[in-house]
Parts: C-alpha cells; structure tokens; sequence
C-alpha cells in the first residue's frame, strides 16, 4: 500500500476509535445568522438554479421562519415560474405552509403558493388563512391589501368584498392614528394617508361589485375612489382605481370611456394589462388596430407635462440646473441608497 494511502487509512482508524464522549456538536445556527448568509448568496447568484437553491436550503431548515414567506415567493417565481418545476416548488413551499406555527406567516405563505396551488389542482383556502389571524388579531391594512390583490386575480369576489370592507374600515386618520401611538403625523399627513387607502380599498370594492353584477353600486363606487385618489408626477393614480373602471368600462363595451381610463396607464405607467385592454377598446372602435402605434404616441404626448425645473450636484459636488442642460447629453440616474 502506497504511504499516502496508509497515511489516509489511519486517519480513519483514528477517528473510528475516538471515545464517543469527546465528539463535540457543531453549534447549530440562528435563524438571523441562515438570513444574513442566504440573503448574500442571493444577491451573488447568476442563475435561477442557483436562487432556487438558496430558498430550498433555507426554507429546509427554517420551513415556518420570520423570512420563510420570502424565499417561499423566491423558490415559486424561480423554481416554479422561471424553471417549470412546478411540482417541485409546490412540495418546498406546502412543507413550509405545514411548519408554519405562526398565522401571520402561514397567511403570508398561503398567499405566495395560492396561484401555483391553483394551477396545480391542488386545494388552498385563503379565507381559513385570513380567519387563523383574525382569531388572534385583525389583518393590517397591508395584509387586506395583499388579499385583496390575490382575490382580484383568482376571481374570489366574496372574499374580495369582504376584505375591501375591512381596509376600509382601516383607512380613516383616526384608525391610522391608532395603529401608530408613537408616530407623530399632522392633521394633513393622517388624511393623505387615509385617503390612499381609501381609494385602494374603494376601486377593489368596486370591480368585485362589478363582478358580480352590481354595475350601479360600482360604478357609483368608482367614481367615489376618484374622487379620493392622489396621483404621482405625471398624474397616474396611486390606486388601481383607473384599470378597474377601464377594464369595467371595456366589459360594457364603452370603447370611448375605457380608452380615456386605460390610456395614462398604459401610455405615462407601461402597464401591460391597460395597454393589452386599450388595444382591445381601440381596435373595436376603429375595427382594426391600423394606426394604434401613432395613437400612443399622440396620446403620449397629449398627457405629457412639462418638467419642473431643478438643480442637483454631480460626483464632484457641481449643481446643475436642467433648465440650462436643455441641448446638451444628460443623464439623470435615480436610485436608492442603502
């Protein structure tokens, strides 16, 4: 027997024979410290094998952990979405939904795998996750709101209902007030707030009464989370308010008013579904589609607002004022530090 061969032979030999007292347990890990490291690995990833395999690993040993709803989307989108491995990422997310002692987190699970259990045959019931919470506590308004947008896919319109009515009843200054004692927020900052939930709350509302029939009592709904709705720069609504009552209006076959919803979001918002729904309203209309290309582009530019003039430094600390870059290259980078 060649030297390193004996060499590796007593290695073993000696580790066979070491007295099963002195064998010393790596320390098992924090769930913090298993976060920290997949979290990196994530960011350092280079393809979808590689990201589903950090949530499989994580979620493996933490299955109904503080993070598990994360890497529970993460292993749906990359395992399931990107991958096809459908069935696979079912079996990694159910057996975390199964370990999942906290109700908060199982809601949170139940809402990510939902969709995949769907397509999958595979029965998931969101209303007994949503009673499991409320027996210890109501939904937060960003727990409705994460109902509320599963429902609104899948077409669960009581539970929509019934969820809208509950964000609701959480978008007033008041009851926002409440949910933050030891936040100090003025008068205006409560009922901006209060108002964005409104809107949000009121356009789901209004889009299951639409549903299910109740065209009146929506559209009168509709108009009420306008009325409440703030909008960002270039004038988009905060709220889904626009594609609802477009999308609303393309159903009744008012091709004039769902072009006038759909047409900011998805001309100023690139949002596909308003854009796929305008298309729809404009070849309707038209009978065909033949110069739809240069109505976006006189859309665009009939919603188009003039820039407010600003002044920024650079790297080196120089400001400049658009206003007097106008004619030259600039480039205007936005990003959010961390």
């Amino acid at each position: 027997m060649q030297p390193r061969r004996l060499l590796a032979a007593a290695v073993i030999l000696s580790l066979g024979v070491v007295p099963a007292c002195s064998r010393k347990t790596a320390p098992q890990r924090t769930e913090a410290e298993a976060y920290s490291e997949a979290k990196s690995a994530y960011y350092e990833a280079e393809t979808p094998e590689a990201i589903a395999g950090i949530a499989e690993r994580y979620l493996a040993e933490f299955p109904g952990g503080e993070h598990a709803p994360s890497f529970a989307w993460v292993e749906v989108e990359y395992r399931g979405n990107q991958l096809g491995e459908k069935e696979r990422a079912y079996d990694t997310v159910q057996a975390a939904l199964d370990a999942a002692t906290d109700p908060a987190t199982a809601l949170d699970i139940t809402l990510t795998l939902y969709p995949l259990a769907r397509e999958l045959g595979r029965p998931l019931d969101i209303a007994a996750a949503v009673a499991a919470v409320e027996k210890e506590r109501p939904l937060t308004f960003r727990e409705n709101r994460s109902v509320m947008e599963v429902a609104s896919k899948h077409e669960l319109w009581d539970l929509l209902l019934d969820r809208a009515d509950a964000a609701l009843a959480q978008a007033t200054p008041e009851a926002i007030a409440a949910e933050h004692p030891d936040r100090k927020m003025d008068a205006d900052t409560l009922q901006e707030t209060a108002d964005r939930r409104a809107s949000e709350a009121m356009a789901y509302k209004a889009w299951a009464l639409h549903k299910t029939g109740r065209t009146g009592e929506a559209e009168t709904l509709f108009a009420a989370a306008e009325e409440r709705t703030l909008r960002n720069y270039v004038g988009l609504p905060t709220s889904p308010v626009a594609l609802f009552w477009g999308r609303a209006a393309l159903e009744r076959g008012d091709w004039d008013r769902a072009m006038e919803l759909l047409a900011p979001e998805a001309v100023m918002g690139g949002d596909e579904e308003a854009l796929a729904g305008l298309e729809t309203a404009y070849r309707e209309k038209h009978g065909s589609t033949d110069g739809f290309d240069e109505y976006l582009t006189a859309t665009r530019r009939a919603l188009s607002r003039p820039v407010d003039d600003f002044t920024l430094a650079d790297y080196d600390g120089t400001d400049h004022t658009l206003s007097k870059e106008l004619g030259k290259v600039t480039l205007l980078a936005f990003w959010f530090p961390t």
